[in-house]
């Protein structure tokens, strides 16, 4: 799987298939869907933009702008030479934490 799909993977079962589809175009095409708008990633994947709304909604985002946010960002997550590796993954496990919903930790752990 690619950054993205890695990134919400917990959220794939949600979406619909034009939804997967538009997902998995971009997990495929990170750097071209960086530059396109929200009309042209509809129009390339031959969906209507509200489709790429409501995948972004169901993946928790605000919408089709905090998405681009995060391509843009991808890159940027992985571990820079000489950045210290226990405090990357001690940030990268507080950020997998944070986004746990306390329902779906409760119905694990009972």
């Amino acid at each position: 799987m690619g950054k993205l799909l890695d990134r919400f993977s917990n959220y794939i079962g949600q979406l619909t298939h034009a939804e997967k589809h538009v997902l998995y175009y971009i997990d495929g095409h990170v750097e071209q869907a960086k530059q396109l708008s929200l009309t042209a990633m509809a129009e390339k994947n031959n969906v209507s933009t509200t489709t790429i709304i409501r995948m972004c909604h169901k993946l928790g985002l605000e919408g089709f702008s905090e998405l681009k946010y995060i391509l843009k960002t991808i890159d940027d997550q992985a571990i820079p030479v000489g950045e210290n590796t226990i405090e990357r993954y001690k940030a990268d496990m507080n950020q997998t934490l944070d986004s746990l919903e306390r329902k779906h930790v409760e119905e694990i752990s009972s």
